[in-house]
């Protein structure tokens, strides 16, 4: 009885020798086999996180976009990417650190903008036409303002509304100043948009100033970019008679 019970334990224990010799020849790879070697990093990635870590406005790096713009960027640290997925998570950081920039105005993003643009066409040469054009957003880069917009700025930053619905109205129209001079279109355009949120803001509305101001930026379009105003005169919101 007791030989039968060594006999069983002997068999078990080259089962068991028999089973970890086979994991390691699985393991190991075959001598005429290269292993998979992992994707190199991208060029100068280091160099772009050094970028971002020197920005130290608080309320910028706190951004939810700025955030996410970070979290996009990490995810091209994945060894199993294909390039086209490296360039598509690149692209969604570019975006998240346009909207960080717009809604801060903060000039180091404008910075970075440039360096992580860069950073694409280094490592993307084939897919430069598809990098995003740089913009700019804040007052150090952009045109002048005009003393209208100013004055416009400063009495929606007065007026009796809510806090959170004049300082974005006020940002907003200060962004649509910030476009260059040579894109007459696109500055008038974004004038009316923001023309047409101050005319049915309901907290404008309250306030009855939403007319007022809302004519007194389409003067400032009808004056600055005539031509561009007669192609927006049937717009819901109308120049005063």
């Amino acid at each position: 009885m007791l030989n039968k019970k060594r006999k069983i334990i002997i068999a078990v224990f080259i089962l068991l020798v028999i089973i970890a010799i086979g994991l390691i020849i699985i393991v190991l790879p075959s001598p005429n086999k290269p292993s998979i070697a992992i994707k190199p990093q991208l060029k100068n990635y280091d160099k772009l996180i050094v970028a971002i870590n020197q920005i130290n406005n608080l309320s910028t790096t706190q951004n939810g976009e700025f955030q996410k713009m970070i979290e996009q960027l990490r995810l091209t640290e994945n060894p199993n990417l294909t390039r086209d997925q490296q360039f598509q998570d690149l692209r969604y950081a570019q975006t998240a650190l346009i909207g960080a920039y717009v809604t801060s105005n903060d000039h180091t993003l404008y910075s970075l903008q440039k360096t992580l643009a860069d950073f694409m066409t280094l490592n993307f040469p084939d897919k430069k036409k598809q990098v995003v054009e740089i913009v700019c957003f804040d007052p150090i880069c952009a045109p002048k303002q005009p003393k209208m917009v100013t004055d416009i700025v400063s009495e929606i930053k007065a007026s009796n509304t809510l806090d959170v619905v004049k300082q974005g109205l006020a940002q907003d129209l200060n962004n649509a100043s910030y476009f260059p001079d040579d894109d007459p279109q696109r500055k008038a355009s974004n004038y009316l948009l923001v023309a047409n949120a101050v005319k049915y803001d309901p907290d404008f509305i309250k306030a009855g100033i939403n007319d007022k101001i809302a004519n007194e930026i389409l003067d400032f379009i009808k004056q600055t970019y005539p031509e561009q105003f007669a192609q927006i005169t049937l717009a819901p919101v109308k120049l005063h008679q």
